[in-house]
This record gives structure tokens, C-alpha cells and sequence, in this order.
């Protein structure tokens, strides 16, 4: 499967923030509105897909025109778009990955886009 994102907002802030008391977490309005994008915008080689259920291979290309994407960390970078995966039931869970390929460069057509290739194994 192959899902092509284009005109990538930059996130500021991606994690999960704790109730004072401790009790719960809870993702700011930002990290919502972030994956609203995703949905909105996501183009999905194979419309009729199911949910992949059993182990996969992700390769995560982040091309960026942005000099905020380019100070950015992969992993930070990528771990919105793993919870956008299984937020939109992509991937039944992120623990079903077994190998992870970040690939971070400069953009040809100067947008901020990011490339997703699933693989069954």
C-alpha cells in the first residue's frame, strides 16, 4: 500500500500531555488537528484496503522544503504518522511493525510531503 500526504503543516508540539493529578492523558488540540489533516488529505493508492492485521514492514519517506522539518528529529517526525495510521485504522496497532525505515530529505518540488509504503510479511 502506498499513501502519499502532501503540504505537510509543521506540528509543534506531538505529545501526550498528563493530567496534574496523573490520573489520564490527554493529546493537545494541536496533535488533533494534525491528524484531521492526514485523514483529509491522505491519498491512498488502494482505496478497498483492510486493516493490516498481521506483521508489516513501514517505510516512512519525510521530504521536506521546510527549515523547521530539516532541524526536526525522524522519530519525533514519524510518530505522529504511526498514531494517524492506527487512529484510522491503517494498522490495527503500531506493535505489528517489525521493521521501521525513516528516510528524511530534502524535497524536489519544494512541499512538505510525506510517502508511506506498507508491506504485509
Amino acid at each position: 500500500m502506498l499513501i502519499k500526504i502532501n503540504n505537510i503543516p509543521k506540528i509543534r508540539s506531538y505529545q501526550t500531555l498528563v493530567y496534574k493529578n496523573g490520573s489520564r492523558t490527554f493529546r493537545k488540540k494541536e496533535y488533533i488537528e494534525y491528524f484531521k489533516y492526514f485523514t483529509e488529505n491522505a491519498k491512498i493508492k488502494n482505496i478497498n484496503y483492510d486493516t493490516f492485521v498481521n506483521p508489516i514492514n513501514v517505510k516512512i519517506e519525510l521530504n521536506f522544503n521546510d527549515n523547521n522539518f530539516k532541524r526536526a528529529d525522524v522519530d519525533n517526525l514519524a510518530k505522529p504518522v504511526l498514531d494517524w495510521m492506527e487512529k484510522d485504522e491503517i494498522i490495527k496497532n503500531d506493535n505489528l511493525i517489525h521493521r521501521l525505515t525513516i528516510i528524511k530529505q530534502k524535497s524536489s518540488d519544494n512541499t512538505n510531503s510525506i510517502n508511506i509504503k506498507i508491506k504485509e510479511i
